[in-house]
């Protein structure tokens, strides 16, 4: 009611008519920026997770390796 007030409308409709388009817009890009920054950690997890995966995978080569060799250690 204020901001009708304030625009010059006497009929809140008026006013909701004529900008809700904007509080639309703004809704999608806060979905959007929400979306991406979601995104982003999942993405972030995937990656340690695929890393981790790496590391472990070349250790077992290693192990692996140094048993074909006979050069366990300890």
């Amino acid at each position: 009611m204020a901001v009708s007030a304030d625009m010059g409308h006497s009929v809140v409709g008026t006013t909701l008519n004529l900008y809700s388009h904007m509080f639309q817009e703004a809704r999608a890009r806060n979905c959007e920026a929400i979306t991406k920054a979601l995104s982003f950690t999942n993405e972030v997890s995937t990656e340690e997770k695929s890393s981790d995966v790496t590391v472990s995978s070349n250790e077992d080569e290693d192990e692996q390796e140094e048993e074909s060799l006979g050069l366990t250690i300890g």
